[in-house]
């Protein structure tokens, strides 16, 4: 069985204020995306991760799958589960990079 993360990273994070996104704030050291990656590509019942970016943003990351996001959150969804067909999965997690604090417990649910 095939299980695929996607992390939907594609916000502007205006409603957090500041010059900066939250995916790409720092907290302990890491850029918050970092978080998320981690906990998913540490999960050994997580085979594959996407992650959805904004337009013009990329990742210099060879262990995830990037693609781009869209004009909303549900074409950016949409956008990562296009990414993922070519994998077969038969399990698709949807995770928000605003929440970084994803841990292996909430996962096994």
């Amino acid at each position: 069985m095939t299980t695929v993360a996607i992390i939907v990273a594609a916000g502007k994070g205006i409603r957090a204020g500041g010059k900066v996104a939250k995916q790409w704030r720092t907290i302990a050291g890491k850029p918050v995306i970092d978080w998320s990656i981690e906990a998913f590509k540490k999960h050994k019942l997580i085979d594959h991760v996407i992650v959805v970016v904004p337009v013009g943003k990329s990742l210099d990351r060879k262990d995830v799958i990037c693609c781009t996001g869209g004009s909303s959150r549900s074409r950016s969804v949409y956008n990562g589960l296009k990414a993922a067909k070519h994998l077969s999965p038969e399990k698709v997690l949807i995770h928000d990079v605003a929440r970084p604090a994803v841990s292996e417990s909430i996962l096994q649910m």
